[in-house]
């Protein structure tokens, strides 16, 4: 038998992401398992799912502002009022890389450029919130209930009934064929365009070039407004249920920990509980438990706490999620796989 593999499919939307630890391989796909607990590997659950705040006002960094102030002259298009201004930054014909350069060249475009760049990255929607999603396994024989109803994975593809598969798997196939990969995000784009410019700022000094890549990576950055270790939640559109998360960095691009005692990331949760496929001869032989996901084919997003403040019918299931992912970790640990560690919160708290 062959290797089952995986995908992560919203039907509605008709995107597919491969479940692969080398995004460069062209065939073939990574287990749920070499993901869950492994910091080295992440989905990017974050940049998928991450509801952008609300863009601050802009402002040029310290060092260029008072840099600034030097008596200098400026060009023609230094000079034009900004509204002008960012009329010439927002045209669809200048790429990033032209808009990127641009603000390295002039202070005072500089401020314009970031301004830009914060309002494109926030008012991008993740291209993964809000529809519904499942990581299915290519031995499924049948579809998560919500993919079933109103026949939306069916009506999502085109395809002839095999005489040799059911049509559950039949459907599965076809989607991986017809749907699009999911793109980067805005801010993968303009984090890319950032390294692509890493080697003109060799020639800036070295406290200025640090000021330059923090302030332009803050301004695309899914924290805007909130700050690295403030509260998010993971939310459960379909059942009205939430994850406590901390936005924090972390290898590879990881985004956000559930806010537990140990290092369970909304990575982990959604692979939890959103993998479905067949679960007989050989289908759960790790014996976890995770194949029949209890929010395959749920909706999601990510937004700041206080979105939830004051507003009923919602129910927290952090700890219920926490104790499952103990639970599976626990059963990995025989098998050689990744497991759970404490959070860093917790091992500064023990030191």
């Amino acid at each position: 038998m062959c290797r089952q593999e995986w995908h992560i499919l919203a039907p509605r939307v008709r995107k597919v992401h491969r479940l692969t630890m080398d995004n460069r391989k062209v065939h073939g796909t990574s287990s749920p398992t070499e993901f869950l607990f492994n910091n080295k590997n992440s989905w990017n659950a974050w940049s998928k799912l991450a509801i952008p705040a609300a863009p601050r006002r802009a402002r040029a960094p310290r060092a260029l502002s008072r840099r600034a102030r030097r008596p200098c002259s400026l060009s023609g298009l230094e000079s034009l009022p900004s509204e002008l201004l960012a009329s010439i930054i927002e045209d669809s014909a200048l790429e990033k890389r032209d808009l990127v350069a641009l603000a390295l060249a002039s202070t005072t475009l500089w401020a314009h450029v970031l301004s830009h760049v914060e309002k494109e990255c926030s008012l991008a929607k993740p291209p993964m919130a809000g529809v519904e999603l499942a990581c299915t396994g290519t031995y499924l024989v049948d579809l998560p209930e919500l993919f079933a109803k109103d026949d939306l994975a069916k009506s999502s593809v085109e395809f002839q009934q095999s005489r040799y598969m059911c049509e559950a798997r039949t459907i599965n196939f076809a989607a991986l064929s017809a749907y699009e990969a999911v793109e980067e995000t805005i801010e993968e784009a303009w984090r890319f365009e950032w390294k692509m410019h890493a080697e003109f700022l060799e020639e800036f000094p070295v406290r200025l070039a640090k000021t330059l890549k923090t302030g332009f990576l803050g301004r695309c950055d899914a924290f805007r407004g909130h700050g690295a270790g403030s509260l998010w939640v993971l939310r459960n559109l379909t059942t009205r249920e939430f994850v406590r998360c901390r936005a924090r960095k972390g290898p590879s691009g990881v985004r956000g920990y559930v806010d537990c005692g140990v290092e369970v990331r909304v990575d982990d949760v959604l692979l939890l509980r959103i993998c479905w496929t067949a679960v007989g001869v050989g289908g759960d032989w790790e014996g976890l438990g995770i194949y029949r996901g209890k929010w395959a084919g749920h909706c999601f997003d990510i937004v700041p706490r206080e979105r939830l403040e004051g507003v009923e019918g919602w129910r927290d299931c952090t700890e219920e999620v926490v104790e499952q992912a103990k639970e599976v970790a626990e059963n990995m640990r025989p098998l050689g796989m990744a497991s759970i560690t404490p959070s860093r919160r917790k091992r500064k708290a023990e030191a």
